[in-house]
């Protein structure tokens, strides 16, 4: 189960940079609630 587990999570790590949601430098509050959304979107397809 480990090894499935750390597949899964470098597959969505390398999602999540791919699309650029790992740098949280939002403009707006609207804007963080957008990214925090998206990032778990990412992770929970």
């Amino acid at each position: 189960m480990g090894r499935v587990r750390n597949r899964m999570e470098t597959r969505f790590s390398v999602m999540v940079r791919s699309l650029g949601l790992h740098r949280l430098a939002p403009w707006s509050y609207w804007g963080l609630v957008a990214r925090v959304n998206l990032i778990l979107l990412a992770h929970n397809l």
